[in-house]
């Protein structure tokens, strides 16, 4: 069971990357997916500084795995931490898997947006030491959708 929200590495995010291709060009989210223009309307700029607002830094995160506040095997933090060292760790090595497109080298914890992988992704970030974004898909499309509600 512990295996099954564990880790997909080498996995795109086709939602963001749509999201991120469609609004690219500034254009407004009524505009992208299809609705009348409104000037009130939430622009990618808005979008880019709430998603932001959901990176952590791993510098000031205090959650480790030494301290880990729920049950953590040995094997799942062996897996974690070794599918993200070449991306967390050694950018460089990105020029080795030029095979694959950006988004598939995104590192992907998958599953229910609940706690423990919340606090799993922190403490990947402390012991990196370096920024991840914990994005909960459902909670930002309520908040974006709320903040458009809110401009009118």
């Amino acid at each position: 069971m512990e295996q099954k929200h564990i880790l997909l590495s080498a996995l795109g995010v086709g939602v963001g990357v749509g999201v991120g291709l469609g609004l690219s060009s500034g254009q407004r989210v009524s505009k992208w997916v299809g609705g009348n223009w409104s000037p009130d309307e939430i622009t990618a700029e808005q979008i880019e500084q709430e998603l932001m607002r959901q990176v952590v830094d791993g510098k000031n995160s205090e959650v480790t795995f030494d301290e880990f506040p729920y049950y953590l095997s040995e094997r799942t933090r062996v897996l974690l931490t070794s599918a993200a060292y070449v991306h967390l760790k050694h950018n460089d090595f990105s020029k080795h898997t030029r095979n694959l497109s950006p988004a598939s080298r995104a590192i992907l914890l998958s599953g229910p947006a609940e706690l423990y992988q919340q606090m799993l992704a922190k403490a990947l970030a402390h012991y990196f030491e370096s920024k991840l974004l914990l994005l909960d898909v459902n909670d930002f499309s309520l908040k974006v959708t709320f903040y458009s509600f809110n401009l009118s």
